[in-house]
């Protein structure tokens, strides 16, 4: 018999970039003021700024990492966010959301001005934010609100600015008090080791106890019962390592084991500078040295915004924060978390390919395309995504005993 007339095949489209997420865009009219400027029309330099200060502050506050750096993160860039959504004809207020929040609003007939209304957030939440850091650190939030007021008035106007201010501090005073009433979270840093009773389970196996150097306790053991902005209160659900490493132990077979000779490893004479920087990168330990962990999600930002010169709607309201706060609206049973992608409805493919071969199965073609030929396609500048079709995948299917697991006192998830 012939060898088989009708190949097996994968196509390839690679097509062209724009970042697009519409979860909480409203309908676009046609009927806006054409004297409105909206906030897509300033570029980032006013958040990019106070994002610089921001780090400058967090690398140096005692008792902020990583918990409450997170906190301020996420009611700062709501805040930031809900100042300005009236100037973004795409997007619509996220208030209605969250119970208890109530957003003042502008008055449609006037002008305003974003990067002060986005200067007058910052400078009245960072205030609040940090009260205690060092005295030269403080003073550097009204230097920089300072900076930009006389900046603005030269390029607006006196009326303009005030309005403008006011409205950005009216909005940060809302912000402010609605965060206030979390009483789980608020000034948090001013005690970080409260509830935590680390030492009424040292009898446990695997229970936590204290390095050196360090605090000697463990910080923020309460933080999960405060507010959350992206996710629901019954989706606040920490599952046990025992659930993805096994049950504690010390044996040299077990996962927790490996886990521990992997972090050694790297823990040698040997090791690179780039690994070690690595690892202090990401660190919460070092004060005075680097960013909390949460703010070097803000560090990486900022680069983006700088490679991509984003303007003042991307930088106040970029895909991160959005896809944040969509996915507390998600349904609870979804598989997997949303997946975020560039495409552009005015774009065609630029390429179209078909893979194909005599010698390997779809399967096979499917890999070698998705490993090998995507990687490659995907370096070429101008090129955003490419998107296979017809591929197959490795599958596995499991028939579970519910009786048996109901004894073992597992759940499918387990």
């Amino acid at each position: 018999m012939q060898t088989r007339q009708f190949f097996n095949f994968l196509s390839l489209l690679v097509v062209g970039t724009m970042l697009v997420f519409s979860s909480c865009k409203k309908d676009v009219t046609d009927d806006q003021d054409p004297t409105f400027k909206t906030v897509n029309t300033y570029d980032h330099q006013i958040i990019h700024e106070w994002n610089n200060l921001f780090t400058e502050i967090d690398k140096k506050a005692e008792g902020y990492r990583p918990c409450p750096t997170a906190n301020v993160l996420g009611y700062l860039g709501l805040a930031n966010y809900e100042a300005t959504v009236a100037g973004m004809s795409d997007y619509q207020s996220l208030a209605d959301r969250y119970e208890g929040l109530s957003i003042p609003e502008i008055s449609s007939e006037k002008e305003y001005h974003w990067p002060s209304v986005i200067n007058a957030v910052n400078k009245y939440l960072l205030e609040r934010f940090f009260p205690d850091v060092e005295q030269p650190l403080f003073a550097n939030i009204k230097n920089l609100s300072d900076k930009f007021e006389k900046q603005y008035i030269s390029e607006v106007g006196q009326d303009v600015y005030i309005r403008s201010k006011n409205h950005g501090e009216s909005v940060a005073a809302a912000i402010w008090e609605w965060m206030k009433k979390d009483v789980v979270t608020f000034d948090g840093y001013k005690d970080p080791f409260k509830e935590n009773t680390w030492r009424d389970r040292l009898n446990e196996p695997g229970a936590w106890t204290p390095t050196v150097p360090g605090p000697g306790e463990g910080m923020f053991a309460y933080w999960g019962k405060g507010r959350t902005l992206a996710i629901k209160e019954d989706q606040k659900i920490c599952r046990p390592y025992t659930s993805y490493v096994g049950p504690f132990s010390e044996a040299n077979n077990s996962g927790l084991y490996a886990q521990a000779i992997e972090v050694m490893s790297q823990n040698t004479p040997s090791l690179s500078y780039q690994t070690e920087w690595l690892g202090e990168f990401w660190s919460d330990d070092f004060v005075n040295l680097t960013f909390s962990p949460p703010s070097r999600w803000i560090a990486i930002v900022e680069q983006v915004y700088d490679n991509e010169d984003a303007n003042l709607e991307e930088a106040a309201n970029d895909v991160r924060d959005k896809v944040s706060q969509a996915v507390r609206q998600l349904p609870q049973d979804i598989d997997a978390p949303p997946v975020v992608a560039k495409a552009d409805a005015n774009s065609d493919a630029i390429i179209a390919m078909t893979v194909r071969s005599d010698t390997r199965n779809q399967l096979q073609l499917n890999d070698y395309a998705e490993n090998v030929l995507i990687e490659k396609l995907q370096t070429i500048p101008g090129v955003s995504t490419i998107q296979v079709w017809g591929q197959k995948r490795y599958a596995m299917r499991i028939w579970m005993d519910p009786a048996r697991l109901a004894a073992l006192r597992l759940t499918p998830l387990d």
